[in-house]
């Protein structure tokens, strides 16, 4: 059965052709056909097509995009910019500091193909902070890579994105410096760096040298351990991959509740697959977002329930799911979504204010004037006790070329910043079945 038709990319040539949306016996398929290159299928939901049609109740545009950076040319997804066509707004900005990195993960997309090493000097970053201000936004500002870390100057270069009034700021790091340099993760403190986004696979090193090729649970460990003491946010972000740690969902949502409050959020992120594959990946290498509500709920034995999750609010709301949690008497977590997530306001702005309040290292209250969420009537000693016991579970999976849906894409809120624009981050890092990219780093 046909759910929808919309339109994606072949896998070889990268070129545009149209694609169904389909239910079959066992899941939602994307089937789409390239008249030189051939067929494809690939699984985007193992579930009924009702329950993928329910998300779509949830679906709407994110706020426009936030300013016209790109002329339409060739169309989505060739001239991203974002376009005026693209109406996801932009809820987290993400720039490369480096291409060098202090690990070679099996799984990473990011240096995939290889290229040669470089790095932005400090001027060529601020022109990206510029960027970004164009669209009339200061987002919650991401540091990525590579392994941002291995940047001495990371401190400086947080200091002038907090200069220009960038308050969220987050580095996305596999932690290994960090481990060890505390005089250099108390200087990116001091510089306006809230939180670090933690790449966190497992509990156990088995999962590490199949994911990251060595053991690194202890090293995870202390990074969390010196974020504590020096008044860091950390949100651990598992990469989950079939067989390999799926099993570790629910032990890792414990773990997260053990490392409360230091420990803000989990962000599950299914596998996608870019890189160089020379054969299509097979259905079996994936999950799905069904597939870990279901692992949350089974492996925590009911203390989250697939019932706590909302789909975000977002033109193609099956992009990602959140829930928020406190810490109830008993040690177990409790759902207590609250009006920030219910407000009024654009997807987009939504999303940034749920990441600005639950996922800071302090008590924060709304930023919307005048107070729609009602936030500004919480007495400070409820705020501060939520702080200290609360934690977000969230999920996302990124589109790869196998998977790419057009239309899911123009409503991406998430956004890397290149000179003069913004890219789509799944448009960014898509690769052809060579290796071939739509955007060059």
């Amino acid at each position: 059965m046909v759910l929808r038709k919309t339109q994606s990319l072949c896998p070889v040539c990268l070129g545009k052709i149209d694609a169904e949306i389909v239910e079959e016996e066992d899941g939602v398929y994307l089937a789409k056909t390239c008249l030189d290159h051939g067929n494809f299928k690939t699984v985007l939901w193992r579930g009924s097509g009702d329950s993928f049609l329910i998300w779509d109740r949830y679906a709407e545009n994110g706020g426009g995009p936030g300013g016209d950076l790109s002329e339409i040319k060739k169309g989505c997804p060739y001239d991203c910019g974002p376009c005026l066509a693209h109406t996801g707004g932009i809820c987290v900005a993400l720039i490369e500091v480096t291409h060098r990195c202090n690990m070679r993960c099996p799984i990473c997309f990011s240096s995939s193909p290889e290229v040669p090493a470089f790095e932005p000097d400090i001027e060529a970053i601020k022109r990206l902070y510029r960027t970004i201000l164009a669209t009339g936004t200061t987002p919650p500002l991401q540091f990525s890579g590579g392994e941002p870390t291995l940047r001495d100057d990371l401190p400086e270069i947080a200091a002038a994105a907090s200069d220009l009034g960038f308050e969220m700021i987050q580095i996305n790091t596999n932690g290994v410096r960090l481990a060890e340099d505390t005089r250099y993760l108390l200087k990116l403190k001091e510089n306006g760096v809230k939180i670090l986004y933690l790449q966190f696979d497992g509990v156990t090193d088995d999962v590490y040298y199949a994911t990251r090729g060595g053991p690194l649970i202890n090293t995870k460990i202390k990074v969390i351990e010196n974020c504590s003491n020096v008044g860091l946010a950390v949100v651990l972000v598992p990469t989950i991959v079939p067989g390999i740690n799926d099993s570790q969902i629910g032990r890792i949502v414990q773990f997260a509740k053990q490392w409360m409050p230091v420990v803000r959020g989990v962000h599950f992120q299914p596998i996608s697959y870019f890189g160089r594959y020379p054969q299509v990946p097979d259905n079996r290498e994936r999950i799905t977002l069904p597939e870990v509500l279901n692992a949350l709920e089974k492996q925590t034995d009911g203390e989250v329930r697939i019932s706590d999750f909302k789909p975000r609010r977002s033109k193609d709301a099956h992009c990602a799911f959140a829930g928020f949690f406190v810490l109830g008497d008993d040690g177990a977590l409790i759902s207590a979504f609250s009006p920030v997530v219910r407000s009024t306001s654009k997807p987009a702005a939504a999303v940034r204010r749920f990441l600005e309040t639950y996922w800071s290292p302090t008590p924060r209250r709304c930023s919307c004037q005048p107070c729609s969420c009602g936030m500004d009537s919480i007495p400070d000693e409820l705020l501060n006790w939520v702080q200290a016991h609360s934690l977000t579970i969230s999920g996302m999976p990124f589109q790869d070329v196998w998977n790419i849906d057009l239309e899911r894409l123009e409503g991406c809120c998430i956004h890397v910043a290149t000179d003069g624009s913004l890219v789509p981050f799944c448009a960014y890092y898509l690769t052809s079945i060579r290796g071939k990219r739509l955007y060059h780093r």
